[in-house]
């Protein structure tokens, strides 16, 4: 990048810019709530982006492609800059470049509670006293008062930084593939599980409200294990 920034006489058409790209200090913590972002993904059989909120961009454009990044895209990732030249027909710049300079992106506040949502990664983690032979898992932590989401985890995880530069078509299918537990899938809001006995404080709530039982009342469940 200096050689070409200090002999650009010698690559004419050719120049270096700064690009920011996204930082994941917590690394596998809410890695699948996050998402990850990366270049303008094109559909093989159109020719047209997958997203169809994202047809107008250039297909070098870093957007959301999953998670967070994803559902709120239009508010992170701001405007690109532009450099406008005028050239004459040998390819020359006249005159002075009109430089439009780029915007960045709102931020988003969340709810999430940094400690409680590490120690959920680390409950869920291979080897920990909760998990110890790294079984696929889910932590979800709510504010009864609000619904607001403190904390959520999903084994396996990864880190989204690999996801900045792009990653191979090989590394990809590790990351999809049944016997790589499939990290990408976020199992606290995508898996299909029965409700089973976490049910039973809702029919309780609603028996209590109506005066059906009291505190002190014993049900019997016959079946249930």
């Amino acid at each position: 990048v200096e050689y070409i920034a200090e002999n650009s006489d010698l690559f004419p058409g050719v120049s270096t810019s700064q690009r920011y790209v996204r930082s994941y200090p917590q690394k596998e913590a809410a890695a699948q709530l996050f998402g990850q972002v990366g270049p303008v993904p094109i559909d093989p059989k159109t020719g047209l982006s997958a997203y169809r909120k994202y047809r107008k961009l250039n297909t070098a454009s870093q957007v959301g492609l999953s998670g967070l990044e994803l559902q709120y895209d239009g508010y992170l990732r701001g405007e690109d800059g532009q450099v406008k030249s005028t050239v004459d027909a040998a390819g020359n710049v006249m005159g002075v470049p009109q430089t439009i300079q780029p915007r960045s992106g709102d931020k988003l506040q969340l709810t999430l509670d940094l400690p409680l949502t590490q120690r959920a990664r680390k409950s869920l983690a291979y080897g920990s006293k909760f998990n110890p032979q790294g079984l696929p898992g889910a932590v979800v932590a709510l504010d009864p008062r609000n619904g607001a989401v403190l904390a959520m985890a999903s084994n396996p995880s990864f880190d989204p930084a690999e996801f900045v530069r792009g990653v191979s078509d090989k590394r990809f299918q590790e990351f999809i593939n049944t016997d790589g537990g499939k990290p990408l899938f976020n199992r606290a809001i995508q898996g299909g599980y029965a409700s089973g006995s976490t049910f039973k404080p809702v029919t309780a709530f609603a028996g209590l409200a109506t005066g059906k039982i009291t505190p002190d009342t014993v049900v019997h469940c016959p079946d249930s294990r």
